[in-house]
Protein backbone atom coordinates (compact mmCIF):
# COMPACT_ATOMS: atom_id res chain seq x y z
CA UNK A 1 0.00 0.00 0.00
CA UNK A 2 1.32 3.35 -1.01
CA UNK A 3 -0.41 6.50 0.17
CA UNK A 4 0.27 9.75 -1.61
CA UNK A 5 -1.04 13.12 -0.50
CA UNK A 6 -1.68 14.91 -3.77
CA UNK A 7 -1.16 18.62 -4.34
CA UNK A 8 -3.65 20.90 -2.62
CA UNK A 9 -5.65 23.26 -4.80
CA UNK A 10 -7.41 26.63 -4.25
CA UNK A 11 -10.77 24.88 -4.11
CA UNK A 12 -11.96 21.39 -3.25
CA UNK A 13 -13.87 21.48 -6.53
CA UNK A 14 -10.68 20.67 -8.48
CA UNK A 15 -10.13 17.16 -7.06
CA UNK A 16 -13.91 16.63 -6.90
CA UNK A 17 -14.30 17.44 -10.62
CA UNK A 18 -11.26 15.31 -11.48
CA UNK A 19 -12.83 12.27 -9.83
CA UNK A 20 -16.33 12.97 -11.17
CA UNK A 21 -14.88 13.26 -14.69
CA UNK A 22 -13.33 9.80 -14.20
CA UNK A 23 -16.76 8.54 -13.12
CA UNK A 24 -18.33 10.06 -16.25
CA UNK A 25 -15.62 8.37 -18.37
CA UNK A 26 -16.50 5.01 -16.82
CA UNK A 27 -13.09 4.38 -15.22
CA UNK A 28 -14.04 5.23 -11.62
CA UNK A 29 -16.97 5.04 -9.26
CA UNK A 30 -17.75 6.44 -5.85
CA UNK A 31 -17.76 3.61 -3.31
CA UNK A 32 -18.37 5.45 -0.06
CA UNK A 33 -18.47 8.66 1.91
CA UNK A 34 -17.65 9.80 5.40
CA UNK A 35 -19.72 12.40 7.26
CA UNK A 36 -21.90 12.98 4.20
CA UNK A 37 -25.54 11.91 3.94
CA UNK A 38 -25.09 9.67 0.86
CA UNK A 39 -23.02 9.21 -2.29
CA UNK A 40 -25.23 11.31 -4.57
CA UNK A 41 -23.52 14.09 -6.51
CA UNK A 42 -25.53 16.96 -4.89
CA UNK A 43 -24.87 15.74 -1.35
CA UNK A 44 -21.13 15.22 -1.86
CA UNK A 45 -20.83 18.55 -3.68
CA UNK A 46 -22.67 20.57 -1.02
CA UNK A 47 -20.92 18.87 1.91
CA UNK A 48 -17.50 19.73 0.48
CA UNK A 49 -18.35 23.22 -0.77
CA UNK A 50 -20.19 24.30 2.40
CA UNK A 51 -16.89 24.20 4.26
CA UNK A 52 -15.30 26.68 1.85
CA UNK A 53 -17.96 29.35 2.33
CA UNK A 54 -16.74 30.45 5.77
CA UNK A 55 -13.06 30.40 4.87
CA UNK A 56 -11.13 33.54 4.03
CA UNK A 57 -7.56 32.61 4.95
CA UNK A 58 -6.68 29.16 3.68
CA UNK A 59 -5.34 29.47 0.15
CA UNK A 60 -5.45 25.76 -0.72
CA UNK A 61 -8.16 24.01 1.31
CA UNK A 62 -8.49 20.83 -0.75
CA UNK A 63 -7.30 17.48 0.53
CA UNK A 64 -6.79 14.81 -2.15
CA UNK A 65 -5.20 11.51 -1.17
CA UNK A 66 -4.46 8.42 -3.28
CA UNK A 67 -4.44 4.96 -1.67
CA UNK A 68 -2.74 2.42 -3.93
CA UNK A 69 -2.82 -1.15 -2.65
CA UNK A 70 -0.18 -3.55 -3.95
CA UNK A 71 -1.40 -6.15 -6.43
CA UNK A 72 -0.88 -8.80 -3.74
CA UNK A 73 -3.10 -6.92 -1.26
CA UNK A 74 -6.46 -8.58 -1.51
CA UNK A 75 -8.63 -5.93 0.09
CA UNK A 76 -12.37 -5.76 -0.52
CA UNK A 77 -13.99 -2.35 -0.99
CA UNK A 78 -15.50 -2.51 2.51
CA UNK A 79 -12.04 -3.13 4.00
CA UNK A 80 -10.60 -0.19 2.08
CA UNK A 81 -13.43 2.05 3.30
CA UNK A 82 -12.77 0.92 6.87
CA UNK A 83 -9.02 1.48 6.43
CA UNK A 84 -9.61 5.00 5.06
CA UNK A 85 -12.00 5.78 7.92
CA UNK A 86 -9.38 4.64 10.46
CA UNK A 87 -6.62 6.53 8.62
CA UNK A 88 -8.68 9.76 8.56
CA UNK A 89 -9.49 9.40 12.28
CA UNK A 90 -5.83 8.85 13.19
CA UNK A 91 -4.86 11.93 11.16
CA UNK A 92 -7.36 13.97 13.19
CA UNK A 93 -9.62 14.32 10.14
CA UNK A 94 -12.28 11.85 11.25
CA UNK A 95 -15.04 14.49 11.40
CA UNK A 96 -14.30 15.88 7.94
CA UNK A 97 -16.63 15.18 5.02
CA UNK A 98 -14.96 12.98 2.42
CA UNK A 99 -15.75 10.87 -0.62
CA UNK A 100 -13.91 7.71 -1.70
CA UNK A 101 -13.54 6.90 -5.39
CA UNK A 102 -12.32 3.60 -6.81
CA UNK A 103 -10.31 4.03 -10.03
CA UNK A 104 -9.64 1.45 -12.75
CA UNK A 105 -7.87 3.79 -15.18
CA UNK A 106 -4.45 2.14 -14.84
CA UNK A 107 -3.33 -1.49 -14.53
CA UNK A 108 -4.16 -1.74 -10.84
CA UNK A 109 -7.14 -0.52 -8.90
CA UNK A 110 -6.53 2.39 -6.57
CA UNK A 111 -8.60 4.76 -4.48
CA UNK A 112 -8.87 8.53 -4.22
CA UNK A 113 -10.15 10.38 -1.18
CA UNK A 114 -11.47 13.90 -1.69
CA UNK A 115 -11.91 16.04 1.39
CA UNK A 116 -11.18 19.47 2.77
CA UNK A 117 -8.75 20.83 5.34
CA UNK A 118 -11.40 23.25 6.62
CA UNK A 119 -13.27 22.63 9.85
CA UNK A 120 -16.91 23.61 10.31
CA UNK A 121 -15.85 26.93 11.89
CA UNK A 122 -13.79 27.86 8.81
CA UNK A 123 -10.40 27.31 10.41
CA UNK A 124 -7.92 24.96 8.81
CA UNK A 125 -6.40 21.72 10.05
CA UNK A 126 -2.60 21.80 10.17
CA UNK A 127 -1.73 19.30 7.42
CA UNK A 128 1.94 20.13 6.86
CA UNK A 129 3.19 16.79 8.25
CA UNK A 130 0.39 14.57 6.99
CA UNK A 131 2.75 12.50 4.81
CA UNK A 132 5.17 11.66 7.62
CA UNK A 133 2.34 10.91 10.02
CA UNK A 134 0.73 8.73 7.35
CA UNK A 135 3.62 6.26 7.40
CA UNK A 136 3.31 5.89 11.18
CA UNK A 137 -0.43 5.31 10.89
CA UNK A 138 0.04 2.74 8.13
CA UNK A 139 2.43 0.79 10.34
CA UNK A 140 -0.14 0.83 13.17
CA UNK A 141 -3.00 -0.29 10.91
CA UNK A 142 -1.04 -2.98 9.03
CA UNK A 143 -1.83 -5.87 11.44
CA UNK A 144 -5.55 -5.08 11.27
CA UNK A 145 -5.80 -4.94 7.45
CA UNK A 146 -2.86 -7.12 6.41
CA UNK A 147 -1.38 -5.12 3.54
CA UNK A 148 2.11 -4.49 2.21
CA UNK A 149 3.58 -1.12 3.13
CA UNK A 150 5.29 0.48 0.13
CA UNK A 151 5.69 -1.08 -3.30
CA UNK A 152 5.12 -4.83 -3.55
CA UNK A 153 7.91 -7.29 -4.33
CA UNK A 154 6.52 -7.67 -7.84
CA UNK A 155 6.66 -3.89 -8.37
CA UNK A 156 10.25 -3.77 -7.07
CA UNK A 157 11.26 -6.50 -9.53
CA UNK A 158 9.63 -4.59 -12.39
CA UNK A 159 11.41 -1.37 -11.36
CA UNK A 160 14.73 -3.23 -11.19
CA UNK A 161 14.14 -4.70 -14.63
CA UNK A 162 13.74 -1.27 -16.20
CA UNK A 163 16.77 0.35 -14.58
CA UNK A 164 19.69 1.02 -16.87
CA UNK A 165 23.06 0.41 -15.17
CA UNK A 166 26.19 1.28 -17.10
CA UNK A 167 28.38 -0.79 -14.76
CA UNK A 168 26.52 -3.99 -15.72
CA UNK A 169 28.00 -3.78 -19.23
CA UNK A 170 26.33 -5.05 -22.39
CA UNK A 171 24.60 -1.71 -22.87
CA UNK A 172 22.66 -2.68 -26.01
CA UNK A 173 21.12 -5.72 -24.34
CA UNK A 174 20.01 -3.55 -21.41
CA UNK A 175 18.43 -1.08 -23.82
CA UNK A 176 16.63 -3.92 -25.63
CA UNK A 177 15.16 -5.11 -22.31
CA UNK A 178 13.67 -1.69 -21.60
CA UNK A 179 11.33 -1.83 -24.58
Amino acid sequence: MVIKVLKSTPTVMNPFRYNENKVAAGVARIIGVGNIKDTSYPNVYSALMDREEGNIRTEKPSLHIAFSPAVEDELEDEQVLSLIKDWMAEQGLGNQPYAVYKHNDILREHFHVVSTKLKEDGHSFPCHNIGWKSLQIMKELQPKYDYIIGPSERAKIEMERFQFKYENGNIWKQIDCIY
